[in-house]
């Protein structure tokens, strides 16, 4: 069986075509989607900081998630247009940090040993639909 997420995507236009690369990634390296973010063993929030109401929602699922951590195992990502700043503030509640242009590194970021990594983001092909990655925190 193999490992769950959930992308969470807030935040820009932008954020929503990479999502869609995003779930490329993950089901090439093995991974498996899921609607129910309770399912998810990884939580892959892609943010955008320009908007700062993406921001708030993040860190409002943050205890949620830290409660989840101590019944189970859980991973998050945080990805996405982030700021230093915000990405300094929130390093400590988030298992990696990647940015967008290196999500082909992310199954290896997650310790998976198969997949194609590419360094090229525009290499990966979004997958559509993305219908069901859309989610309001």
């Amino acid at each position: 069986m193999s490992t769950k997420y959930k992308i969470i995507t807030v935040g820009c236009q932008m954020n929503v075509s990479d999502s869609e690369r995003i779930d490329a990634v993950l089901r090439g390296g093995g991974f498996t989607a899921t609607d129910e973010e309770v399912e998810a063993e990884i939580i892959v929030v892609n943010s955008c900081s320009v908007r700062q109401s993406a921001m708030d929602r993040v860190w409002g699922k943050l205890v949620d998630w830290q409660d989840r951590r101590q019944k189970r195992t859980l991973k998050t990502v945080l990805t996405g247009c982030v700021l230093a700043a915000d990405k300094a503030k929130l390093k400590p509640h988030f298992d990696v940090l990647i940015d967008i242009k290196d999500i082909g590194q992310l199954p290896a970021a997650l310790g998976a040993a198969y997949g194609d990594l590419t360094e090229n983001y525009f290499a990966i092909n979004p997958r559509y639909p993305l219908g069901r990655l859309l989610c309001r925190l």
